[in-house]
């Protein structure tokens, strides 16, 4: 094919005028001008090695993403405010993109499904609705799970109310906590899940809550955190009362201000931040422009 090519060349250069046109060389055009000299964060529907970022130290953040800013507990309702009112994504459909990050987060920190099942804890919030979609996700993968709910059906509002339902329909293992014994079925775990509180909690988790933060902390399993530990103030970085002591946190769009606190890394382990599939901004002093 080259011999041919060659002579195409020779037989093109003897005509009047030259080569034709479609044998002109052509240069790709230059790289296109930075429209804003803002850091820019991508939030969206890709792989978790795109969107996870970790810092093995709460005091440092990855240097990959400098700069990157955080999310207060009143920034946070402002995002899904912002995403339910301006963008009309619905929350069932946000719980849903969370509580999948989370899920593929933890698939990459395996190798292979492991043989024990993933133990995964549900509070009565939203914080226990994505618990729901991890579950679902993860039986997807082929991976055991076994859900243990921490209130009665009836206490499970809105979105979660829906996810639970749909759960329900997949054949997954759903236990009240009044029904088991958790230090049991903890121990026949590979690993835990905290769904029981979100960024929403602003006293201290007592009675039954308490005494499952307890009971996950003096297992020794590993934990994956959703949002944040259960009965961490994620604002200033300090526990309110019982807090789970996760080896991995997956907080959702942004790190929360209280992960830079040198008392919250006894709490946080790995952080990791997935997005929740919003659109890319323009991130400002305050936070995310959203107007």
């Amino acid at each position: 094919p080259n011999r041919w090519i060659k002579r195409l060349h020779r037989q093109a250069e003897r005509q009047p005028g030259g080569l034709p046109p479609r044998f002109v060389p052509t240069h790709p055009p230059p790289n296109p001008t930075p429209t804003s000299h803002f850091p820019r964060i991508e939030i969206g529907a890709i792989s978790p090695k795109e969107t996870s970022l970790k810092t093995k130290s709460p005091a440092m953040d990855d240097p990959a993403a400098p700069g990157l800013p955080t999310l207060c507990r009143d920034m946070v309702r402002s995002v899904d405010g912002w995403a339910a009112n301006t963008l009309g994504i619905p929350g069932i459909l946000l719980m849903e993109n969370a509580g999948r990050g989370v899920a593929e987060i933890l698939i990459s920190l395996e190798k292979s499904p492991p043989l024990l099942p993933v133990l995964i804890v549900c509070g009565p919030g939203n914080n226990g609705g994505d618990g729901f979609v991890i579950a679902r996700h993860l039986s997807g993968r082929g991976w055991p799970v076994q859900v243990v709910l921490a209130s009665e059906k009836n206490s499970y509002k809105g979105d979660a109310r829906l996810h639970l339902e749909i759960l329900e329909k997949c054949r997954i293992g759903i236990h009240y906590f009044v029904e088991i014994h958790l230090p049991d079925w903890i121990a026949k775990s590979s690993w835990v899940v905290d769904a029981l509180f979100g960024t929403g909690l602003t006293r201290p988790p007592g009675g039954i809550f308490g005494d499952m933060i307890e009971a996950i902390n003096r297992s020794g399993k590993p934990i994956i955190a959703v949002d944040l530990p259960s009965g961490l103030d994620g604002d200033p970085g300090r526990p309110l009362g019982p807090t789970i002591r996760a080896t991995h946190t997956v907080a959702m769009v942004a790190r929360r201000p209280g992960f830079d606190s040198a008392e919250s890394a006894n709490y946080t382990g790995i952080v990791h931040v997935t997005g929740i599939g919003l659109p890319s901004w323009h991130w400002g002093t305050n936070g995310p422009e959203l107007s």
